[in-house]
């Protein structure tokens, strides 16, 4: 039997916490990560810092569209 790779996508960035159950998501149950960018991949430091997973296992892909009119909503 082979496992089918299981590959999750994280559009926010809200901060990503070290518990027990986010260590077994990343460092277990999830083969890779695609993220919308690098201010996001950093959320992750806390768990690259403690081995749970490494930036290898996750992709940034920029979203196709200029973001930077939605700066001034928050004025």
């Amino acid at each position: 039997n082979q496992r089918i790779p299981l590959l999750m996508s994280r559009h926010n960035s809200m901060t990503v916490h070290t518990g027990w159950a986010n260590r077994w998501l990343y460092g277990s149950a999830i083969d890779h990560v695609v993220l919308t960018s690098n201010a996001i991949r950093e959320k992750y430091r806390p768990l690259m810092e403690r081995k749970v997973i490494s930036e290898d296992r996750m992709t940034v892909i920029h979203p196709p569209f200029d973001l930077s009119q939605f700066d001034r909503a928050y004025d």
